[in-house]
């Protein structure tokens, strides 16, 4: 980790997070802070771009209507590979959220992409956040508060290319989605 901390501002934080996406090493994890302005729905945005063609898993207490929106637009977006082909931007997308808290708002946001199994909704009485977004050329785990809301509150987010940590997290993330997920959507 580095030796300062950062504070992340909501007018620049895509140049701030790229920074802290791109000077971190393969194997390297972050903390910074933020003070709520920016919203789950703007790291998602930004986040899936840098792994194109990924695995996306979202853990929340609760899913937002913002967030689901991004992940809506998310879903039906290209993206060129390194080999010059295009590819989905999120092949598969897994959401695991507490029980019945969430399930009907879900299905309508995503019902069109469920079509093609690619979505998996979980429920799981979880008391967690995280993103985690992965395929064969890296992978990220994005944790901590992970506000779906603007509010003045700070909060300190983790950001991790740690390969082995990503993996032990999504090992226990897909264990969630296999015995939760009901058939269908």
């Amino acid at each position: 980790m580095s030796e300062n901390v950062m504070q992340v501002e909501p007018c620049c934080y895509k140049t701030e997070i790229s920074a802290i996406w791109g000077n971190m090493p393969k194997s390297g994890t972050e903390v910074f802070f933020t003070n709520s302005e920016t919203q789950l729905s703007e790291f998602l945005g930004q986040m899936v771009w840098w792994l194109p063609g990924s695995e996306v898993t979202v853990a929340l207490v609760h899913i937002e209507d913002s967030t689901l929106d991004m992940l809506h637009s998310l879903l039906g977006r290209m993206a060129v590979m390194d080999d010059g082909k295009s590819d989905w931007l999120i092949r598969k997308l897994n959401i695991i959220v507490q029980p019945r808290k969430s399930r009907e708002r879900i299905e309508k946001y995503l019902a069109h992409h469920a079509r093609y199994s690619v979505v998996t909704i979980a429920e799981r009485d979880i008391a967690f956040r995280c993103l985690c977004i992965g395929n064969e050329k890296g992978n990220l785990l994005l944790t901590g508060s992970l506000n779906q809301s603007r509010s003045r509150s700070s909060e300190m987010l983790l950001l991790s290319r740690d390969t082995n940590l990503y993996e032990r997290s999504m090992r226990k993330l897909h264990a969630f989605c296999h015995v939760k997920a009901p058939s269908g959507i």
